[in-house]
């Protein structure tokens, strides 16, 4: 078994420490992988580990996709630095995928010119309003409402209607209408 502790802004894989969040979960053939964004010859975990086989924070994922989304929501925050180079690279990335260079902006933040916008939200009022992602600060927060961009509710992404602290949620999302608690959304650039 493959022990893996994130805490501190380091990551403890059985007794090897890394001092760096740099790293990104992926799903190979059905098992996970770990390697580092920068340094691609830095592997933490070929991706032939199956989740049985590996827990992250004394918690073992029934699925490769769980343990994934989990790991990643643990280090993308520490991530967001990149987000700053990404400017000169959105002509390179949009010629290659489907995404126009107009769309990759605006998902990354700088469709404007300027670093992405965010509204904490405090109160328990229905906010009606485009973003991509919400964290939940200082504490765990009850959600009550919570839509995707073609009205569908995603409430069952959340386990127990929950937004974990310190947790980066992704998605396409219209509304949201907490029970208790403090997020942070992502506002979509215009």
């Amino acid at each position: 078994m493959t022990t893996i502790v994130i805490a501190d802004g380091h990551i403890l894989v059985d007794n090897k420490l890394y001092v760096s969040l740099d790293f990104e979960a992926y799903v190979q053939d059905g098992g996970i992988g770990i390697r580092h964004i920068n340094q691609k010859d830095l592997i933490l975990i070929k991706g032939r580990v199956l989740p049985s086989e590996i827990s992250l924070n004394g918690t073992v994922y029934p699925t490769a996709v769980g343990f994934v989304y989990a790991f990643n929501a643990h280090t993308a925050p520490a991530l967001s630095y990149l987000l700053t180079g990404m400017r000169s690279d959105v002509t390179e990335i949009a010629s290659r995928v489907e995404y126009s260079e107009t769309e990759l902006k605006r998902i990354s933040g700088h469709a404007n010119s300027g670093m992405q916008q965010f509204l904490q939200i405090t109160d328990t009022a229905l906010h009606t309003l485009d973003f991509f992602a919400l964290m939940a600060m200082n504490a765990d927060a009850v959600i009550e409402v919570i839509t995707n961009t073609d009205g569908t509710s995603a409430l069952a992404y959340f386990s127990n209607a929950t937004a974990y602290r310190d947790r980066y949620y992704p998605g396409r999302f219209a509304s949201i209408k907490l029970t208790s608690g403090i997020v942070t959304v992502y506002l979509d650039e215009q």
